[in-house]
């Protein structure tokens, strides 16, 4: 009888996808600003760019459109951890990027990571009227994940609190802290060796 694979949750912009760096120069190049991915230092991006929440939110929505969008790169070291990880888990995305950009989304997907996820979860956080109530880690419990790989503490938070195991990929925007029972990862060969030793 085979072993039962582990199922693995994985975040995907700033843990998979190099969102902010690909964001950053959207907006210098739109917005005439000149900050990099290292300047920003809260997760809410109005504080770095100076403007509200809402506003932010429709900068974003803005470059999810663009051709800046469509360039971003995998996170370092991300196709080949899992390539290496793969034969004995199960991977699936939950991502708090809205629906409406699920078709960009599963472009960089099959671009980088073809075959790789068994299921890409859109949670809508921060994005308006398609914004839902369902945090990830009431997602995380749903799915049986064992595993979830994240970038934002309050995400994390929420996965941790269920009991789940989060690994959170370090960024400028969470050194200030971490959540409890949560394990602060430096990269996907940190999060290989983590993996391998749980």
């Amino acid at each position: 009888m085979p072993l039962k694979k582990r199922i693995i949750g994985i975040d995907f912009d700033d843990v998979l996808a190099d969102f902010n760096t690909s964001l950053a120069k959207f907006h210098n190049e739109i917005y005439g600003t000149s900050y990099r991915r290292d300047d920003i230092v809260v997760y809410e991006l109005g504080h770095t760019w100076g403007c509200s929440g809402e506003e932010a939110a429709r900068r974003v929505s803005e470059f999810y459109h663009s051709a800046h969008h469509d360039r971003i790169a995998p996170v370092k070291g991300a196709v080949r951890v899992l390539s290496q990880l793969k034969r004995k888990n199960v991977f699936v995305i939950i991502t708090s990027r809205p629906e409406g950009v699920r078709g960009r989304t599963f472009s960089l997907i099959n671009k980088y990571f073809p075959r790789m996820f068994k299921e890409v979860h859109f949670l809508g956080h921060y994005h308006g009227t398609e914004a839902r109530r369902e945090t990830k880690g009431d997602m995380c419990k749903k799915l049986g994940v064992e595993v979830f790989i994240d970038d934002s503490l309050e995400h994390a938070a929420s996965v941790s609190r269920e009991g789940i195991k989060v690994l959170l990929f370090n960024t400028p925007w969470n050194r200030h802290k971490k959540p409890a029972h949560v394990v602060r990862v430096f990269g996907w060969g940190d999060v290989l060796k983590k993996l391998r030793a749980l």
